[in-house]
């Protein structure tokens, strides 16, 4: 779509549970919504979002974690022992994954997929 604007904007919809930005031109650093604590689902596939995964371990709701082809770094070290709720991972290939951490998510009925 053509929807824009910044993450930073939604920063203060803390009862959100859905966020699903996918191929947008919404910009912004993750640690812009990192209290939007009741999400479960956080999408922003093919966005211009920044930032490091692991501003997102207070998000221990959420279910699935989209970002493959977003400009997102870090290291899964930095979520696995806090995003355990996690089903779904999908994420650039800018973020380091070790294949112990994907058998340990998958252990826990999470599908990881690496872009």
């Amino acid at each position: 779509t053509s929807l824009s604007g910044s993450l930073s904007d939604i920063a203060n919809l803390t009862n959100l549970t859905s966020l699903i930005l996918s191929s947008t031109s919404v910009s912004g650093s993750l640690s812009d919504i990192a209290n939007l604590t009741n999400l479960t689902t956080l999408s922003l596939r093919v966005t211009p979002v920044t930032g490091v995964i692991g501003s997102l371990k207070n998000l221990t709701n959420l279910t699935e974690l989209v970002l493959d082809s977003t400009s997102v770094t870090g290291d899964v070290t930095d979520i696995i022992d806090s995003l355990i709720k996690l089903k779904r991972l999908a994420i650039p290939s800018t973020i380091k994954i070790t294949d112990a951490q994907k058998q340990t998510l998958t252990s826990r009925g999470c599908t990881v997929e690496v872009y």
